[in-house]
């Protein structure tokens, strides 16, 4: 649905855009992307970073999708660099890209405080990843945060504004202004996050197809209407979109 429904939106505005990559997804059955068109869109000049789980087509987290693992965390830091090494075997890693990751539903600790597998990660390389902390609407970060001056840890959880669906036509509204608000606090204040986004769906799609309140769906028309938003800020010269690629190249 990325491709057919979303692409285009930030696309036809000259936005770059990352995708965070399940390599066993890829030419599967047809219910995924195909590798095919992740090098066209990375020939396009986007980007492309490792994702998981690996197992199922991503069900899960890097937790859960090893219930009888005796080392977590190894086998967690197993299935990062194969999706890693998936992308460098064909040819979709740009530079610096080898050092972003993208947590699966956000998980990358098995209790707080618990930092193994983020070590680990720092072991393998990666140096930026993204979280589901969320910004829009909320008091964690409410005008972003600076990646280059977060601490090792703190860059290997950044946050996002974005997006879940809210339930219905209405409260979707207020969530889209949350989101469109949190860019305008981006651009004012030199900060970052990531939009992160997952299922588009067309325009007619009713609430009761859309999903459960919190469901990994979009409507094309509300993403248009951020993509809009960060577009209006970038000519505004306030706002620059970069892909996750480009926010590593300091680590």
């Amino acid at each position: 649905s990325m491709f057919k429904l979303g692409y285009d939106a930030f696309a036809s505005r000259g936005i770059k855009q990352t995708l965070s990559v399940i390599g066993s997804a890829q030419d599967y059955d047809g219910t995924y992307s195909y590798t095919r068109q992740l090098k066209a869109f990375v020939d396009a000049g986007n980007a492309c970073v490792a994702h998981g789980p690996w197992p199922a087509q991503g069900a899960g987290n890097l937790y859960s999708a090893y219930p009888s693992s005796t080392n977590p965390v190894a086998d967690a830091v197993a299935d990062m660099n194969r999706n890693r090494d998936w992308l460098r075997a064909n040819g979709l890693l740009l530079p610096n890209a080898d050092r972003c990751y993208v947590w699966p539903q956000g998980t990358f600790q098995a209790s707080v405080n618990d930092t193994t597998l983020l070590d680990a990660a720092l072991a393998n390389g990666y140096t930026v990843a993204r979280g589901t902390g969320n910004i829009a609407g909320g008091t964690l970060y409410p005008r972003g945060v600076q990646i280059d001056a977060m601490g090792k840890y703190n860059r290997l959880a950044c946050p996002i504004i974005g997006h879940l669906w809210a339930g219905t036509t209405a409260a979707e509204a207020t969530n889209i202004t949350a989101i469109t608000t949190a860019i305008g606090y981006l651009a004012a204040n030199g900060s970052d996050a990531f939009l992160m986004l997952h299922r588009v769906l067309p325009n007619t799609t009713s609430d009761g197809t859309m999903g459960s309140a919190g469901s990994i769906t979009i409507r094309q028309s509300d993403l248009e209407t951020i993509a809009a938003a960060i577009k209006t800020s970038i000519d505004a010269g306030t706002l620059e979109a970069v892909t996750m690629p480009q926010l590593a190249a300091d680590s």
